[in-house]
């Protein structure tokens, strides 16, 4: 076996951190992915995933779950599986400037994150919720989902000709969450992945058009909330914690708050600095829409007068027109045999 790709998530808690290879078999080229363990803490969630494919493949009847099989215990295999992610979807929209198109595919991820019918269900607050996402004042009986992937996103979702399959199920929940939090989840991990999304279709402009009614600021902490839960240990503290400090030579905790605390002071100067010049840029943008329709205002005038000019020199094209032709007849007239015998005529009978 030839092996194409490693990666190392060993930032996370120890019962979280694990090692994804992808290997190719040299004489088939069949590719498998396999996940493991990294510390010991770290079985029960690798296990995990066994119980996920089961769990989606009876809340998303239209969706293909990726097989997987455990080779043996903290260790399990997935084919890989090739195809059109539906990220790449997303940015085709933006190279072809296809609005219509993105809208379509942002309704149809929001179906994928939803699942069947079955899986929807009213939110009632539970230990394991407060666990992963924090206590926070969400209110009850809102619409929620049954069972959530959080790692139905764009790239996590690849299509075999029309068929949509999830690759990757490694955060699966099968406790009661808002369901606009897990679209919302979703859809912004789209952004954070294709950053000139943002550009093209602003978040914002998404969350209103996927109707998402909670607080971004809510699911905001609660997505703080649940990074905390996966990055830090149950001690306060986490290997990620450790191996930022040792990379970049801080040996204490506080050196990192103070980091910090320079850091949301230069985010602060940096934020009146962007108001500032945001209302300067205001100005000249107010500056520049009325200059431009003063001078759209002004070309209208000098095309209205312009058309004036060319119909008073065709009037006078066809007077001298005119005037040319009485001309050429007068001369044709006084230059004649008749005119001039009439005239000789005219001083003999004249002189008598």
């Amino acid at each position: 076996m030839k092996k194409i790709m490693m990666k190392f998530s060993d930032e996370r808690s120890r019962e979280f951190c694990i090692k994804t290879c992808v290997v190719e078999n040299e004489q088939t080229k069949e590719k498998i992915v396999i996940k493991q363990n990294i510390f010991s803490e770290g079985k029960k969630h690798i296990n995990q995933m066994l119980r996920n494919k089961s769990l989606l493949e009876a809340a998303y009847p239209h969706v293909k779950i990726c097989p997987v099989s455990m080779e043996r215990e903290g260790l399990i295999k997935f084919p890989f599986i090739s195809g059109v992610s539906l990220g790449d979807k997303y940015r085709a929209c933006i190279s072809e400037n296809n609005i219509s198109e993105a809208e379509k595919l942002l309704q149809e991820h929001r179906k994928l994150i939803i699942g069947g019918e079955n899986n929807r269900c009213r939110f009632k607050k539970s230990a394991q919720f407060i666990q992963v996402f924090g206590d926070d004042n969400w209110g009850e009986d809102i619409p929620a989902l049954g069972t959530a992937n959080l790692d139905s996103t764009a790239e996590n979702i690849i299509y075999q000709k029309d068929t949509p399959i999830f690759i990757d199920y490694e955060w699966v929940f099968d406790f009661p969450i808002p369901e606009d939090l897990v679209i919302y989840y979703n859809i912004r991990d789209m952004y954070h992945h294709i950053r000139e999304f943002e550009e093209f279709y602003p978040l914002k402009k998404a969350i209103e058009f996927l109707k998402i009614e909670l607080s971004e600021s809510k699911m905001e902490k609660a997505i703080k909330h649940f990074f905390n839960y996966v990055y830090i240990d149950k001690n306060g503290a986490g290997y990620g914690l450790s191996k930022f400090m040792n990379e970049k030579g801080i040996k204490t905790v506080s050196d990192i708050q103070k980091s910090e605390e320079e850091t949301r002071i230069g985010w602060e100067k940096c934020s009146q600095e962007l108001l500032e010049k945001t209302a300067i840029l205001n100005v000249f943008e107010k500056n520049w829409r009325e200059a431009s329709q003063a001078n759209a205002l002004s070309n209208q005038r000098i095309q209205r007068l312009q058309s004036e000019v060319n119909q008073l020199q065709a009037q006078a094209a066809e007077q001298q027109q005119a005037i040319e032709t009485w001309r050429q007849a007068y001369e044709s007239v006084v230059n004649s045999r008749t005119w001039r015998i009439a005239k000789k005529l005219k001083r003999v009978l004249g002189k008598k």
